[in-house]
């Protein structure tokens, strides 16, 4: 199974990100919205995990008292990754350092039972779109915006298909 660690936001947030973004839809060929149950912010990809190392993980994470609670997010500007100019996901930039010490609490945990450390340098975000066809996003990146939501840390199994990823929760309030 595929797991991965995220902040799970609040539904009102949620929609309120959606109405937000919402013209995207409209405005953009060749974007696809995130599905609005599973907007969240990864904090770590962990990716297939064999069964007997699951319970293990969960009472790790069960304990690190970090993972239990609430998080305020500032949600300040747009991005394209890999990048503006050939961007293949449009990004919404979470800025806050009690996510990056989470991040670093459950990156120590994974490595410590034995997976592949995170090769890239922590960088928040909330996938609002996936690209088709890597395009600029500079255009859509200009503006800024403010908002502030609230997230907590789960546990997730991602499961691929066709229509999209669904994401069920293993661990934590959702």
């Amino acid at each position: 199974m595929r797991v991965f660690v995220a902040l799970d936001l609040k539904e009102e947030d949620r929609l309120k990100l959606e109405e937000k973004f919402e013209p995207l839809r409209v405005e953009c060929a060749g974007i696809r919205l995130t599905a609005l149950q599973n907007l969240h912010v990864t904090v770590r990809f962990i990716g297939e995990i064999e069964e007997k190392l699951l319970k293990p993980l969960i009472l790790e994470l069960s304990g690190l008292a970090e993972f239990h609670q609430q998080y305020r997010l500032h949600l300040a500007g747009l991005t394209g990754l890999p990048s503006v100019s050939h961007a293949r996901v449009l990004a919404v930039e979470v800025n806050n350092e009690e996510v990056r010490y989470l991040a670093a609490k459950i990156e120590k945990i994974v490595c410590g039972m034995g997976f592949a450390p995170e090769q890239r340098n922590f960088r928040a975000h909330l996938t609002l779109a996936r690209i088709k066809n890597r395009l600029s996003v500079a255009g859509l990146c200009r503006g800024r915006f403010d908002l502030d939501v609230s997230a907590k840390p789960v546990l997730f199994e991602s499961r691929l298909h066709p229509q999209g990823p669904e994401y069920i929760k293993i661990l934590g309030d959702r």
